[in-house]
């Protein structure tokens, strides 16, 4: 998988085929380890592709990630944009 910068947010635009991988300090990435696991569709029990399996090194990579948008961007200060995105989820 191509590591992808994110647009700011994240969210796909409408009509675009959303990409799967892990969001991790704005880019897509595949698992640190290469693993993933089938995403199922519920409705049919078939599988629909599949997504990363993230292991310790993606979630220390995540943390580390969001703990400096935290504290070195106006993430932590800007109410309205974090609004914003999470109205896109």
């Amino acid at each position: 998988m191509q590591w992808v910068r994110a647009r700011r947010c994240g969210a796909p635009r409408p009509g675009q085929a959303s990409m799967t991988g892990l969001l991790i300090d704005g880019v897509l990435r595949e698992a640190a380890d290469g693993r993933t696991f089938p995403n199922i569709n519920p409705a049919t029990g078939q599988s629909i592709g599949v997504a990363p399996d993230a292991g310790r090194v993606d979630v220390a990579a995540a943390i580390t990630a969001a703990r400096d948008a935290f504290d070195r961007t106006a993430w932590s200060r800007d109410h309205e944009f974090r609004a914003h995105c999470l109205r896109q989820l």
